[in-house]
């Protein structure tokens, strides 16, 4: 894992300060190149080949092409076997080989790799430039076009500092407070994008196109074949088994992380697994701390070596600040604070690289979301005057007539814009959020998914490539610590992508496919447990004194004034005196204004 910068003009100043916003993603090696009408920067994290000759920017022999790339090709020895033939190699890792692919194959190189990536390559002899980022969003990849020029970065800062552009993007708020995170291709701020998910940029001749490269297939087989799944993740976990640096497993306590323990420790003679729990009263462990002890337990049926790291009320005190600013973009979850000091800890006890359980709720069913999208996919095929009848026993079953698409995925996953209206000096556009789902259900419509498989595609490319894997990449590469994600696999992604939704998960059982497929290989605990996710307990920590006082100081126009223009500090204030007093509980919508606060006085955004 590393991080990149560049921009299409020659520029030492500029590019050597963009390289530094991202510094923190490669501390082993910085390269740089120049051209009259290029420039790149390279930060690596050396994972794959440590030697000197597998730095970048990279360059092909015949000096055509030029390379910058972050990520892993887990299949890049397959590969190499295929080229070698007509590349001579001069290095042992996947980065030469991601090169060597792309000067065979062109563009078609990006649907044979399995991995996680972002990357820029340049051909000299056209004069393009083509960007690319992996199938699923792993890796992040922003760029901005500005007087012609185009600059690009592994995170919003980089292009921030090259462009200067710090305008907040109005309907960006309004998604941003709705979801909690702002989804590809926008970014908070005017004239930056993120590039999508399985899309490629290809910038010649002044002009920007962007085109997709990866199509999940649309599901047809209602086949349940555990032998078949359980080959597909063993293949998966193997394949990212490969490290020349020190590798762990982030155990959650969950089915998930658990699957991928199973398979690492059947490959690997010693695993290390990391778990965090929380400094709590002794009446909330069983809430926040119950994982950490199903991890602890896990990782002794394995045999692997497991530490627990302890988060104490003291260090988030130390630390809250440098957590949110290391997001890079709004992302209002407290979940990032932990995640970042598990990181340094894991960082310190000289882990480089951590597997974890990520993308397996997404693409087997296991949210209480899809299960409510499950029953109202039933719901709307009992007779009309059946369902007025329920809904008016049980007033809630009545949103369930809520229609698939952009209404369905607005009720189960924005939150209420009346809990923000009156944090705002002018109420938020709250159709912004619904003309988004909207257009990507549109997308869908050639493809004939079912309800519930669009559902489940529109969910996995905004809130797991945009929240979930952007808030892993950015709390685990402020530590140069690699976080790879083995149930995202492209050939897990296609084998789950050829199964419908409806036969993964049930009304009364998430993750069943899932599930059957390990009932005999984990133990039978796991399987009892009811869905948690990974819970912080953000709303005691702003009730702590300290933290209190921080919070407040930093919810303020004293602290950053450039918001003050959309928001309503002394409504932000008077909501947070509710919470701390006991008088309501608004955790989300305060820690949303904290991240974004801490966001904007980084940048120094403004509104105008």
């Amino acid at each position: 894992m590393c991080g990149f910068n560049g921009l299409t003009k020659s520029d030492t100043q500029i590019l050597t300060e963009m390289s530094a916003t991202t510094a923190h993603r490669g501390p082993d090696a910085t390269g740089f190149w120049y051209s009259a009408g290029l420039s790149l920067a390279h930060n690596r994290l050396a994972v794959i080949d440590l030697s000197p000759m597998a730095n970048q920017p990279m360059h092909s022999p015949d000096g055509r092409y030029v390379l910058v790339y972050n990520g892993e090709i887990y299949n890049y020895r397959e590969l190499r076997e295929e080229l070698k033939a007509s590349w001579k190699f001069a290095t042992e890792g996947d980065t030469e080989v991601l090169l060597a692919g792309y000067a065979r194959w062109g563009k078609d190189v990006f649907a044979k790799v399995y991995g996680i990536f972002a990357c820029a390559i340049h051909d000299k002899e056209s004069g393009s430039v083509l960007l690319a980022r992996d199938h699923l969003g792993v890796k992040p990849l922003y760029y901005g076009v500005k007087d012609g020029v185009l600059y690009f970065s592994s995170e919003l800062g980089g292009v921030i500092q090259g462009t200067g552009l710090r305008t907040l993007r109005t309907d960006s708020l309004t998604l941003y407070t709705l979801l909690n995170y702002v989804p590809s291709p926008y970014t908070m701020v005017e004239g930056i994008m993120k590039l999508r998910p399985g899309y490629m940029l290809r910038y010649e001749n002044g002009l920007t196109t962007v085109e997709r490269f990866f199509t999940p297939s649309t599901p047809r087989s209602t086949t349940r074949d555990v032998h078949q799944l359980y080959g597909v993740i063993d293949r998966s976990v193997e394949r990212q088994l490969v490290s020349d640096r020190e590798l762990g497993v982030f155990l959650s306590g969950g089915i998930d992380s658990s699957v991928v323990l199973h398979h690492a420790a059947k490959h690997i003679s010693s695993v290390r697994t990391f778990s965090v729990d929380f400094e709590v009263p002794a009446q909330e462990k069983e809430k926040f701390n119950t994982d950490a002890e199903l991890a602890r337990m896990t990782a002794a049926h394995f045999g692997a070596t497991h530490t627990t790291f302890t988060l104490s009320m003291p260090q988030v005190r130390a630390h809250l600040h440098e957590a949110l600013a290391a997001l890079d973009e709004p992302i209002a979850n407290p979940t990032s604070v932990s995640q970042y000091l598990l990181a340094k800890w894991v960082r310190e006890k000289g882990v480089v690289v951590a597997l974890g359980g990520d993308g397996g709720d997404e693409l087997f069913g296991g949210y209480t979301r899809h299960k409510i999208a499950r029953a109202a996919h039933y719901y709307k095929k009992l007779p009309r005057a059946l369902q007025s009848a329920i809904a008016g026993v049980y007033p809630r079953a009545g949103k369930l007539s809520r229609s698939f698409g952009a209404p369905l995925h607005m009720q189960l996953l924005a939150l209420k814009q009346d809990k923000y209206n009156d944090l705002f000096v002018t109420p938020l556009r709250c159709a912004v959020a619904s003309e988004f789902f909207s257009s990507r259900y549109e997308e869908l419509k050639d493809l004939e998914l079912s309800d519930i498989d669009a559902f489940m595609r529109i969910d996995r490319e905004s809130w797991l490539a945009d929240e979930s894997l952007a808030r892993t990449d950015r709390t685990s590469m402020a530590f140069g610590v690699e976080a790879r994600v083995p149930l995202l696999d492209q050939e897990l992604v296609a084998y789950a992508d050829s199964i419908t939704g409806l036969s993964k998960y049930s009304l009364f059982s998430s993750k069943k496919f899932l599930k059957d497929t390990y009932r005999e290989k984990l133990p039978a605990y796991l399987f009892a447990q009811p869905k948690r996710g990974w819970l912080s307990p953000g709303s005691k920590w702003l009730r702590d004194h300290e933290v209190e006082q921080y919070v407040r100081g930093i919810l303020s126009s004293e602290f950053y004034s450039g918001l003050s223009p959309v928001i309503d500090w002394s409504e932000v204030a008077a909501m947070c005196d509710r919470h701390i007093q006991g008088g309501g509980y608004h955790i989300y919508p305060l820690w949303n204004i904290l991240q974004l606060q801490v966001w904007a006085e980084k940048y120094k955004i403004t509104t105008t």
